[in-house]
């Protein structure tokens, strides 16, 4: 009576004839998966995309393929760990999942910065401080006595006295203007 061979399972492969054990289906390497039953050769084996890795051995699905995070790239086929990911330099950012190039990575716009690599998006720059270039790392300080009364502010000129953000000031200054003409 023949014996019938058990194949072996999604994730691994065998080049083996005759063989007697599970011990002898080999596992797909980290940053590969494969979903053929009784593979027999490596070749089955596929390698996860550029912006995916994995660091399962004997993946059996592409989703074991995870996107490297927001923020990060890697142009790297059949990468076996998350640290493959590198991340978009300071003052950019980038929002999506699984990218696989550099170029993915965005500049944050006048108003804007990111002061952290790996961003997955840029932060206004707060009240009281301003931004006028792309690519910023940190905002610029509004100089004494004058603030930005809201959050991205573009230009130095933003930065306007303390007081003049109060209505009844700009309301008083219109009122002794009129007085004078």
């Amino acid at each position: 009576a023949l014996e019938s061979c058990t194949k072996c399972p999604a994730g691994t492969w065998n080049a083996q004839d005759g063989s007697t054990g599970s011990d002898a289906c080999t596992a797909c390497a980290a940053g590969k998966w494969s979903q053929s039953v009784a593979a027999s050769s490596e070749a089955s084996c596929i390698e996860c995309a550029p912006g995916t890795w994995s660091d399962r051995k004997g993946a059996s699905q592409l989703s074991h393929c995870q996107g490297c995070p927001a923020g990060r790239w890697s142009s790297r086929s059949g990468a076996d760990a998350a640290s493959t990911c590198e991340a978009c330099d300071a003052g950019f950012y980038q929002p999506a999942v699984g990218q696989a190039n550099k170029s993915v990575c965005l500049r944050c716009a006048p108003g804007n910065y990111s002061a952290a690599l790996g961003a997955p998006s840029c932060s206004f720059c707060p009240a009281g401080t301003w931004s006028q270039t792309f690519r910023a790392t940190a905002c610029t300080v509004c100089r004494a006595g004058t603030w930005t009364h809201s959050a991205g502010e573009t230009r130095k000129d933003d930065c306007t006295p303390i007081w003049w953000g109060h209505r009844s000031a700009r309301l008083t200054i219109r009122m002794w203007n009129l007085v004078l003409s």
